[in-house]
């Protein structure tokens, strides 16, 4: 038995790191890519593996997709920066000078 990149496991029933399953019939095992808007920590990134959703958005970075930046986070294409009178740049966003 062969089993093709997107698959993983002994019986070939599961997607492979980077993967989720997109088919509902256990017959038929359809895996696509994560989709992580390129703001993921790794490559490839890690999503939930039926719902698609990214486990490992970057520092910054916000929303199933990591489509979004976080609070306080400049809304640029990379979410890397703090707003003015905020730092700590972290997954939850970045903190003001007074918590």
């Amino acid at each position: 038995m062969t089993v093709n990149a997107l698959v993983a496991g002994l019986s070939c029933d599961q997607c492979s790191t980077g993967y989720y399953r997109t088919s509902a019939s256990d017959a038929e095992l359809q895996c696509s890519p994560c989709n992580c808007s390129g703001r993921a920590q790794t490559d490839p990134p890690l999503c939930d593996h039926l719902t698609g959703v990214c486990l490992n958005c970057r520092p910054g970075t916000t929303g199933p997709h990591c489509e979004a930046c976080a609070t306080h986070v400049v809304d640029d294409a990379e979410c890397s920066t703090c707003e003015l009178g905020y730092w700590g740049l972290d997954v939850d966003g970045c903190r003001g000078l007074y918590l």
